[in-house]
């Protein structure tokens, strides 16, 4: 067997052909020796396998058959992935700077469970994260595509409770802090967030999932807080500067 990847990075789509794409370009600029591309599809039909095959070994992993949502792929992902780090860059998404991208020593970072940075969000240009007090108000502090996850420091917490179909990245996070793993910021660009993703919808579903998580994270006090954030009675802290 090959010599273990440092980071592998995982997309799931499904019938997004298009979007994947941009995706795959994205990653073609960043792709070298130490790290693996694995894209999880949930049986597409519209020409996915073809588009996929057309970039050869550009992809080290495919996986096209039926799943049971975001997350169940999410999770396949993982288990077909060997890289010693974990980022999830879906369809549409990508690496917001390449040179930055490249720049991340992850070896230096190999005591932490999580390190995340900014995101260049569509139409918004580069945002720079929460701090992390914000996970108490019911929202995770940096965008999900922005976040690289440690899989020899998270063993089994790395991968996502499918409970609810939407908004499973906050419960991941909450883990991982209540684990009182290391988090670790870099001032960098990771991600490009395409937006309009399944867990950005507002949705009653999506309300109560994120409800339910701060209730077992954070309790009565964090439903409070998050009620009182939703109605705009609360100010979330300030991203970092």
């Amino acid at each position: 067997m090959s010599e273990r990847p440092i980071l592998s990075i995982i997309t799931v789509c499904f019938r997004d052909a298009k979007n994947l794409a941009a995706t795959l370009e994205s990653i073609k600029a960043v792709k070298q020796g130490g790290i693996e591309f694995v894209i999880v599809d949930g049986g597409s039909d519209d020409g996915t396998a073809e588009l996929v095959q057309s970039y050869g070994e550009l992809v080290d992993t495919f996986i096209s058959e039926p799943d049971k949502g975001t997350f169940d792929a999410m999770n396949k992902g993982i288990r077909h992935s060997r890289g010693k780090w974990v980022i999830f860059i879906n369809a549409g998404d990508g690496i917001a700077d390449p040179a930055a991208f490249q720049s991340i020593k992850l070896t230096e970072y190999a005591d932490a469970g999580l390190v995340y940075g900014n995101t260049v969000y569509a139409g918004r240009g580069e945002v720079k994260p929460y701090p992390e007090a914000s996970l108490q108000y019911g929202l995770i502090m940096a965008c999900h595509q922005s976040m690289l996850f440690n899989r020899d420091i998270l063993g089994d917490d790395i991968f996502y409770s499918e409970r609810f179909p939407l908004v499973n990245e906050f419960d991941l996070v909450c883990r991982i802090v209540a684990k009182k793993h290391l988090r670790m910021y870099i001032d960098i660009p990771v991600a490009y967030f395409m937006g309009g993703g399944i867990s950005s919808r507002i949705s009653w579903e999506a309300r109560r999932a994120r409800y339910f998580y701060v209730a077992q994270h954070f309790g009565f006090r964090g439903l409070i807080m998050t009620g009182l954030e939703s109605l705009g009675w609360l100010s979330l802290p300030a991203r970092r500067k």
